[in-house]
């Protein structure tokens, strides 16, 4: 690493290594992968804290990414601009599919409606803009966790709570990490009535810079209008709707 970095590179640094790291990590670690003084690291670090930024990992040593981080990622997810542009192309990929399109969040062992355009047909299964969801039985919130680190993965599985919403709900942990590598492998996510009988659901990845993804797009439809089948079909509008947002 270049020793010529400006303090607000140090800080950002240090930021996206813990933010994108499958596991806590502590000063003397940071300050080896960054060539950054072990004093100045555990400074910012320490500031980081303080802001509500990072916080100490409660399971072991070193530090990992706090709730302020995540309202810094929402506040800039709800730019009016950028908000303005991403709505327009989820509404063009509504009207493509012919079904409800959705920029969804991974927070925690959730997901988190970020924008939504809704179909125009009188049966609708309407979640407003902030809802959440669990992740284990929704297409987006499976793919969000099968493209994050495997500790990361299994971490989230061990703590979560898999109540039974449907029949098709994975309930069992060995099954649902099964169920993961699948998903990571073909890099989309399905939802074939595990979260609502009678409804369907296919999602796909948006990559922003580095690190594991945070947010799909999906869309949802009931049985009686489309099969997961038909709903495959538009995975490349999907891609391509992920791309430009």
């Amino acid at each position: 690493m270049t020793k010529n970095r400006t303090p607000t590179d140090r800080v950002l640094d240090i930021l996206e290594h813990v933010t994108f790291s499958d596991r806590s990590l502590g000063t003397s670690e940071l300050a080896a992968r960054l060539d950054i003084p072990k004093a100045t690291v555990y400074r910012i670090l320490t500031t980081l804290e303080a802001r509500g930024y990072l916080s100490r990992h409660l399971l072991g040593p070193g530090f990992v990414p706090d709730a302020g981080l995540q309202q810094l990622s929402r506040g800039a997810l709800d730019a009016p601009h950028y908000r303005a542009e991403r709505h327009a192309i989820l509404t063009e990929l509504a009207e493509t599919i012919g079904e409800a399109c959705n920029l969804v969040l991974f927070e925690g062992t959730e997901q988190v409606y970020i924008d939504r355009v809704e179909t125009k047909w009188p049966l609708q299964f309407r979640l407003e803009v902030g809802s959440r969801v669990p992740v284990h039985c929704t297409a987006a919130g499976k793919l969000l966790l099968a493209l994050q680190p495997a500790t990361h993965q299994s971490g989230f599985v061990n703590r979560m709570q898999l109540v039974r919403y449907t029949r098709k709900t994975i309930c069992d942990p060995d099954t649902l990490m099964r169920a993961l590598e699948d998903i990571a492998q073909f890099d989309y996510g399905v939802d074939d009535e595990e979260f609502l009988d009678g409804m369907v659901a296919v999602a796909v990845p948006l990559r922003i810079g580095a690190g594991p993804p945070r947010l799909a797009v999906a869309t949802h439809a009931p049985v009686s209008r489309m099969r997961i089948d038909t709903l495959l079909h538009y995975l490349p509008d999907m891609r391509d709707a992920a791309d430009r947002i």
